[in-house]
């Protein structure tokens, strides 16, 4: 689908225009001088099976997703850390993302990453047998189109491209999904749902294939902690995954917006 030059230029693209609208950003507006609120908030999912941000890769066993975000209205930093839940570390994704357009029916955001990967081999080293932790390193650009029918269904349409820098890793990797979102689904008078659906191609080096993913959230008014399901079905792929995969946890929200000074 795509050439490595045509893949260089796209992420020196994407960089580009991340970089531009930080920097217009950070030191090319006014000064706010209405003290706009700084967000901080997060979520931590507790599952069954860990799921990555590509729904056709999981960890397999259960596991710990910690996703925090800090930022203002436009530029935000915002970490994704994983565990297993026996406490070894999974992988680290260190996002910043900036929306170059907010508009109450469209939004365009883009965003770049630094990703830490955790494997664990088994080595004799001077006669002694012991575990350690083998890290490779991801750069990851994604970009994002969202569109918002009404209060409860959006759509968007997201890219990411990531680069394995470490011998070993996948060097090219393309994830382009189509992606449809209903929220505030009344079940009753204090609980709601939402419903993720999306279609996606991915393509890892010379191997590619189609799946379709979804997600169910449920919760109550008021409440932090909601439980959530998601299932990955492969349509048609050469990339080794399973042909379906599921899991079920829990998520506690926290945080809040805080005034600056």
């Amino acid at each position: 689908m795509f050439t490595s030059a045509q893949s260089n230029e796209l992420r020196k693209a994407l960089l580009s225009l991340l970089f531009i609208f930080v920097f217009q950003k950070t030191f090319c507006q006014k000064p706010d001088t209405t003290h706009t609120p700084l967000t901080f908030n997060g979520t931590i999912n507790v599952t069954n099976n860990g799921f990555s941000n590509i729904p056709s890769f999981s960890l397999g066993k259960p596991a710990t997703i910690i996703n925090l975000t800090v930022g203002g209205k436009r530029t935000s930093f915002e970490p994704e850390l994983r565990f297993s839940l026996e406490g070894k570390p999974w992988s680290f994704l260190f996002w910043l993302r900036h929306k170059v357009i907010r508009r109450p029916k469209y939004q365009l955001s883009v965003g770049v990453h630094p990703g830490f990967n955790f494997r664990y081999e088994d080595a004799v080293i001077k006669g002694v047998e012991s575990n350690y932790i083998v890290t490779r390193r991801y750069l990851t650009e994604e970009l994002n189109q969202n569109f918002v029918v009404n209060k409860q269904v959006s759509m968007s349409l997201y890219y990411m491209y990531g680069r394995g820098i470490d011998v070993g890793t996948t060097k090219n990797t393309h994830y382009l999904s189509l992606r449809a979102a209903f929220s505030n689904l009344k079940i009753t008078k204090d609980i709601t749902g939402r419903l993720n659906h999306q279609v996606f191609y991915l393509k890892t080096d010379d191997k590619e294939g189609f799946f379709v993913a979804a997600s169910l959230g449920i919760a109550k008014k008021n409440w932090p902690i909601s439980i959530g399901a998601m299932m990955n079905q492969k349509i048609k792929s050469t990339i080794v995954t399973q042909d379906f995969n599921w899991n079920v946890g829990l998520n506690y929200v926290f945080g809040g917006k805080f005034k600056r000074y």
